[in-house]
């Protein structure tokens, strides 16, 4: 068991599990400080939110604690992989991680939108980072708070952590099943992995009959890079360059038509392009919509 405290020194009575909280740091400089890095990520797995190591403490959580700490995505896409640090003393219970929502209050919650079993063999002895993918990852957004939570059901562990509120975000636990507990000095030293969505939405187009020209607002979901082509197609951003490196939210495409499109434009005053819209994610996939674009100009 251990106490919630609000202070940014730890006080006298923290709780029983508090009282076997360490500091690691003589330890960490006496066998090389292990820092997380457990190996490279997938190649469109980026790393998101994270507090880097080396811990300077630890805790040994009791038998069904549930250890939490809240993050706030850098990006929107899915969540397929959760790091932090930990410590086996033996035993043969598996681990479990999940990725938990939080309330208006930034304090986790039960509802689960991710979780993995992490086996025991795969855990060796003593210090490690210990890794879960989730089969089914959580839909994460930019900008929303979320929790990775960390159990070893009916068995103990030790969680290597850090003290005096390095990283956004903060350490809470929950003694069996009971209510989450802020630690507000203390952070996971952890690391989420997101895919970026590449999912877009295009808007309404309006056309500049004057110079025969249309622009197309689109809605991304990160950074990248957005591009227009097709036949007779010359799409721009602002200092007419054929590909746009976007931020989350909205861009435009400028929509203009060259060669024999641009000349029965022209000529005709009306011009129909099939357009490709490819939006790629920084680190992420592709993705491509046609869109059907019909430019009209006075002549």
């Amino acid at each position: 068991m251990r106490q919630a405290f609000a202070s940014t020194a730890p006080p006298a009575g923290r709780g029983q599990r508090h009282l076997k909280r360490k500091a690691a740091l003589a330890l960490l400089t006496a066998c090389g400080a292990l820092l997380l890095a457990a190996g490279p990520a997938p190649a469109q797995d980026l790393l998101d939110a994270n507090c880097p190591g080396p811990p300077n403490t630890s805790v040994d959580p009791d038998p069904g604690d549930r250890d939490v700490q809240t993050f706030t995505a850098q990006r929107t896409g899915s969540l397929v992989r959760g790091e932090t640090e930990i410590s086996k003393l033996g035993g043969a219970a598996d681990w479990v991680m999940q990725i938990v929502t939080t309330d208006g209050s930034g304090i986790p919650t039960n509802n689960v939108l991710a979780s993995t079993t992490i086996p025991n063999a795969s855990v060796p002895d003593g210090d490690s980072t210990i890794v879960g993918s989730f089969t089914s990852p959580a839909s994460v957004v930019a900008g929303q708070q979320f929790g990775l939570l960390i159990t070893r059901p009916g068995e103990s562990y030790t969680l290597r952590d850090r003290s005096d509120n390095p990283c956004p975000g903060q350490e809470f636990f929950s003694a069996s099943g009971g209510p989450f507990m802020a630690e507000p000095i203390f952070d996971f030293v952890f690391a989420v992995f997101v895919k970026p969505s590449n999912a877009v939405t295009l808007g309404t187009i309006t056309r500049n009959k004057k110079k025969g020209t249309a622009t197309l607002p689109v809605n991304v979901p990160n950074p990248g890079e957005l591009t227009g082509s097709g036949n007779g197609v010359k799409a721009s951003s602002a200092g007419a360059v054929i590909s746009k490196s976007v931020g989350a939210s909205q861009a435009q495409l400028l929509i203009k038509a060259k060669g024999k499109k641009k000349k029965q434009l022209n000529q005709k005053g009306k011009v129909k392009l099939s357009v490709a819209v490819t939006y790629t994610p920084t680190g992420g996939d592709p993705s491509t919509q046609s869109v059907k674009v019909k430019l009209k100009k006075k002549v």
